[in-house]
């Protein structure tokens, strides 16, 4: 039996960061067995074609589109997946561009939309929202027809994530601390609250920093 397709439309980049991206991929890595996934990405960088290559799931390379007004982007994307989707796919939208006109060219065409949500906005021609943010809450969504998801028990968390959850630990003590504002971290707050806990919490020995090639901040200031 053909599995039925399911793209997730998300970017990422290192200008932006990827914690779109990494959101689908959680999604893509879940379902991966049950359904035929793909990730579909504007100009995707080497690094988003490694991680897809690595967890097996497909690639849609879109047209570039141009994020240079980000943190400040507000032009809604123009709809791109035209030629993408017949009509039959379920359609995962993990973004702040991705406005009314372009949802409802997506239900037009006939897709199931499931939108990852973070912001509370008002969604129209949208079938499932899942906002996974610690505080979420249904009743929040009071102005739409979708069927809402909300809290932690939906968090998309990547596989070695949940299986490292199951491990039992025992610590005795806590003078260590791991940071991490993703792997572009494009404001640079790694370096900043290391640096404010380097001189304010004595109780920390050590830090580690977690960041990534795409990461533009002068790495040499951690040592």
């Amino acid at each position: 039996m053909q599995k039925r397709k399911v793209i997730c439309r998300a970017d990422g980049n290192s200008l932006i960061g990827f914690g779109h991206f990494f959101r689908v991929l959680a999604i893509a890595e879940m379902i991966k067995d049950e359904f035929d996934v793909f990730v579909a990405i504007t100009s995707p960088e080497d690094f988003v074609r490694q991680q897809l290559s690595l967890n097996g799931v497909g690639l849609i390379e879109l047209p570039y589109y141009d994020y240079s007004c980000f943190p400040h982007c507000t032009e809604e994307l123009e709809f791109d997946m035209d030629s993408i989707v017949s009509g039959d796919e379920i359609v995962v939208l993990d973004g702040y561009l991705f406005g009314d006109a372009y949802r409802k060219n997506l239900k037009s065409k006939g897709c199931t939309i499931v939108y990852i949500d973070d912001v509370y906005a008002k969604y129209k021609y949208v079938d499932v929202i899942v906002n996974h943010s610690i505080s979420a809450s249904a009743s929040r969504y009071f102005d739409t027809e979708a069927q809402v998801f909300a809290g932690p028990k939906y968090s998309l968390m990547r596989r070695k994530f949940l299986d490292a959850a199951k491990q039992t630990v025992t610590k005795s003590k806590f003078d260590t601390a791991f940071v991490c504002f993703g792997g572009a971290d494009t404001e640079e707050l790694a370096y900043k609250i290391s640096s404010f806990m380097l001189l304010g919490c004595l109780l920390v020995k050590h830090i580690h920093v977690l960041n990534s090639s795409s990461y533009k901040g002068d790495i040499q200031k951690f040592y």
